[in-house]
């Protein structure tokens, strides 16, 4: 009788339903963050822009950028918290 490490092993792999992949689907939830984003780099480089040129006018656009990132937050939450509600994972 042959030992037991001699006896050839079948190993199965098992489908997957879909390829994986590094880079997933976006969610509505994502487009809100990266808007997010945006409106706060703006704001920074707008805050930039007024110490080089110290013009009052970026000071009321950077705030302005800030008020518009805080809006795409709270849609960011509410909308993942939605779809933590539905079972989706984001």
């Amino acid at each position: 009788m042959l030992p037991l490490f001699f006896i050839p092993m079948v190993m199965t792999i098992p489908k997957l339903s879909k390829p994986f992949s590094m880079i997933r689907e976006f969610h509505l939830a994502d487009w809100f963050t990266l808007a997010n984003a945006v409106c706060g780099m703006g704001a920074l480089f707008s805050m930039m822009t007024y110490l080089q040129t110290t013009d009052v006018s970026h000071i009321y656009c950077a705030c302005g950028l800030v008020f518009i990132a805080l809006v795409f937050d709270v849609f960011d939450d509410t909308r993942r918290m939605a779809d933590a509600s539905k079972g989706v994972q984001s």
